[in-house]
């Protein structure tokens, strides 16, 4: 009776499969396995964390890699409760996936789930503008989500980043301004907006799919500017404005929101004047843009030009602080890592989120096994000396 089941099996089966895979499902089913998910698709870094995921969480797999090239993936696993049969290229892995009960199936089904794609996936555009001999010069890439995944909010325990966010994203405000020494997390706190943007899509100033029915995912546009000669180029300002960019990302912009003279004496000066007239400009009257600017400076804020400070057009100034250790004892500890090499790096009650997120990511670093081991063979030899190496710890 087993037999003609499972006959019936794989005549039901091999109705869609060639004589080749055919074999591989009665040779499956003969072994007390059952086809599950034919064809899952998986972008390649998805399916090794997939593959990890299962080894954690399963059973251990063997691997059998008969791939030819990376453009030519062929590789086999095997396990006590599931085989995965793979094909695909550098970019796409697909996976015909078997397992002992339907149990198992649900755990993997689970897995895929969590590292799959979703179907209501936000993409990211980041542009970055330089000037290139007098012309605006534009390098865009997508922002994958796991490319977020390393800042958090509680690097600001002093800031309700959600309701801040919410209040920014959706105001009629334009301008946030983070001030502060370089370490406290000016440029963390950017990246903390763009990953709320990523996991709130509906709280970001320009709908591009109320704009634009037929775009199957919601995208997010963002600039990049560190370059004066960029913000006093009238074509990136026309860029952003046609663009309906959602957010500008200005780095270390001192000198040039500071008072204006009715006399300029410099070159910067004058810099500073048309850059000025070009962002009150965009930011107020009648055709005034939702675009959001996140600006950040060491420069002091009591000299910050006054219309820049004008209702309707500032959000917020937020003065950044130093942690206290057991603030960044609670991220150090949120990551899994032991207290006790913590104590051993920091050693002042005062923290900077530069040193600590650098710390936390040499320890999470997978590529290498001696990422916080000190190459210095002689004293003296490094300048910096704030670096401190710890012990390699196990994860």
């Amino acid at each position: 009776m087993k037999d003609e089941n499972v006959q019936l099996q794989v005549r039901s089966i091999a109705e869609e499969l060639n004589a080749d895979e055919a074999t591989v499902v009665y040779q499956n089913i003969q072994d007390g396995f059952v086809i599950t998910m034919p064809e899952l698709r998986l972008k390649s870094p998805a399916f090794k964390e997939f593959i990890k995921d299962l080894k954690n969480s399963i059973c251990e797999l063997e691997e059998y890699n008969y791939s030819v090239s990376k453009n030519h993936i062929n590789a086999r696993y095997y396990g006590e409760e599931l085989r995965i049969y793979t094909h695909g290229n550098s970019v796409d892995v697909f996976a015909n996936i078997y397992c002992r009960s339907e149990e198992i199936n649900s755990k993997v089904w689970e897995i895929y789930l969590k590292n799959s794609p979703k179907d209501n996936s936000v993409e990211i555009m980041m542009s970055a503008f330089s000037m290139n001999n007098n012309r605006l010069d534009e390098q865009s890439r997508d922002i994958e989500p796991k490319d977020l995944n390393y800042i958090s909010e509680k690097y600001y325990p002093y800031i309700n980043t959600t309701i801040m966010f919410d209040q920014f994203f959706t105001g009629a405000e334009n301008i946030l301004l983070l001030v502060g020494e370089p370490g406290l997390g000016k440029s963390k706190m950017s990246t903390l907006a763009l990953k709320y943007a990523y996991e709130n899509p509906d709280k970001i100033p320009y709908d591009k799919i109320a704009d634009n029915p037929s775009l199957e995912n919601q995208f997010i546009s963002c600039a990049y500017v560190k370059s004066i000669d960029v913000l006093v180029n009238d074509q990136f300002w026309r860029n952003i404005e046609a663009r309906k960019t959602d957010f500008v990302i200005i780095d270390d912009l001192d000198y040039m929101l500071t008072k204006r003279d009715s006399e300029t004496s410099s070159q910067e000066d004058a810099q500073k004047n048309i850059f000025l007239n070009q962002f009150l400009s965009f930011t107020d009257g009648v055709e005034k843009n939702k675009t959001k600017f996140i600006i950040t400076t060491n420069q002091k804020y009591d000299d910050i030009d006054s219309a820049l400070l004008r209702k309707g057009r500032l959000f917020d100034i937020i003065e950044l602080r130093h942690m206290s250790k057991d603030e960044g004892l609670a991220i150090w500890k949120d990551n899994t890592l032991p207290e006790e090499y913590f104590h051993d790096i920091f050693k002042t009650h005062e923290i900077l989120a530069a040193d600590l997120g650098s710390e936390i990511a040499k320890r999470k670093n997978d590529r290498i096994t001696s990422a916080v081991e000190s190459y210095l063979l002689e004293d003296g030899i490094s300048k910096v000396k704030s670096a401190m190496r710890g012990k390699k710890i196990g994860l």
